[in-house]
């Protein structure tokens, strides 16, 4: 009998890690293209992919093509990406990344770029509110600049079922 609840425990043990592991994710929608002021088309691209196979487990792709469709060379305004829960019940302020280092700071006509994270979807959560949808979105600019905040879409997070 000792051996079987040690063996128990061992493996309640095991299956305890952390929570925002098991949070899967699934995307509902990605926007359409939108200009950015006279010139920038910008192109969002939500998806899921394989963060580390072996354990099964899965990560959500924030991504956004930035391209000049104007005539003369434009400046990329700085970038950042954030996640905030459809429920206005949460107080917690949003998941919020900002790229802060990046290989192109200018596009010229018709150039393009791609800018983006693959994060965790248990690292998006707010507060305790784990299962829900959430908005993904871009922002665009500075307080010097202006910001913009331009929606890429809507995923919903959820938390494994426990099955013990």
């Amino acid at each position: 009998m000792r051996r079987s609840s040690t063996f128990l425990l061992i493996i309640v043990g095991a299956c305890a890690g952390d929570p925002a592991d098991l949070t899967s994710v699934e995307v509902l929608r990605i926007a359409p293209a939108q200009m950015v002021g006279d010139s920038l088309e910008v192109t969002p691209a939500l998806d899921t992919a394989q963060n580390t196979p072996e354990q099964g487990q899965v990560a959500l792709s924030i991504e956004i093509q930035v391209r000049n469709a104007g005539g003369s060379t434009r400046l990329v305004p700085t970038i950042g990406f954030r996640a905030v829960p459809e429920s206005g019940r949460d107080t917690t302020p949003p998941w919020r990344f900002d790229i802060v280092r990046r290989t192109v700071d200018s596009l010229r006509a018709g150039e393009r770029a791609n800018f983006g994270l693959t994060t965790s979807p248990g690292s998006l959560a707010t507060g305790n509110a784990v299962d829900g949808v959430y908005r993904v979105e871009a922002v665009l600019g500075d307080l010097a600049t202006g910001r913009r905040t331009i929606p890429l879409g809507r995923i919903r997070l959820r938390a494994a079922a426990d099955t013990l």
